[in-house]
């Protein structure tokens, strides 16, 4: 269950002596947790490819984001990214 999924991250999280866990999808997991979290870190592909599995829209009432940088595409990339940081208000 998600429950025992995230006790024994918050577990394993303390006993490495960190105080955050990351959640990482896909979009069922995404939007079961986004209620549950003070703070998302997300990095943003400046890409459209095929596929279903999709973030959960960030309601700006929710969420104002604090930080973001933006990063060009690496020689080897196809797409340029960013890094973003919101935090719930």
């Amino acid at each position: 269950s998600l429950e025992a999924a995230l006790a024994i991250a918050h577990e394993d999280a303390t006993m490495r002596g960190v105080d955050e866990i990351m959640v990482i999808g896909g979009s069922d997991v995404f939007a079961d947790t986004m209620p549950l979290a003070p703070r998302l870190a997300l990095h943003p592909v400046h890409a459209a490819p095929e596929g279903d599995a999709l973030f959960p829209p960030i309601d700006p009432e929710v969420w104002r984001e604090v930080t973001r940088h933006e990063y060009p595409a690496g020689p080897d990339d196809d797409a340029s990214f960013a890094v973003a940081v919101y935090l719930r208000r």
